[in-house]
């Protein structure tokens, strides 16, 4: 998918699909994302931590609160120097 190309896109939600019709990749997950809201489910534990960096960080969401390691990744992320191009 190219950026900002709109494709068929559905949500896979307890064995229903929900189609979400022409949408770009980011209109899809902004959707995935809050779908774990408003159903009031779980994030897959394989993608937990995935999950908690955008809920707090990205779309900040009031009274979320950042797993230790989630906090870790933030602060290292904040404090690191974009590296200066070489010319090569």
């Amino acid at each position: 998918m190219v950026r900002g190309d709109r494709q068929p896109l559905f949500l896979a939600a307890d064995g229903l699909l929900v189609n979400l019709g022409k949408v770009s990749f980011m209109e899809a997950f902004d959707v995935l994302f809050k779908s774990h809201f408003v159903f009031n489910v779980h994030y897959a534990l394989a993608l937990k931590y995935f999950y908690n960096f955008f809920e707090k960080y990205i779309f900040k969401v009031k009274n979320s609160k950042a797993l230790p390691s989630v906090s870790t990744l933030h602060v290292d992320l904040t404090n690191t120097e974009p590296e200066e191009e070489n010319g090569n």
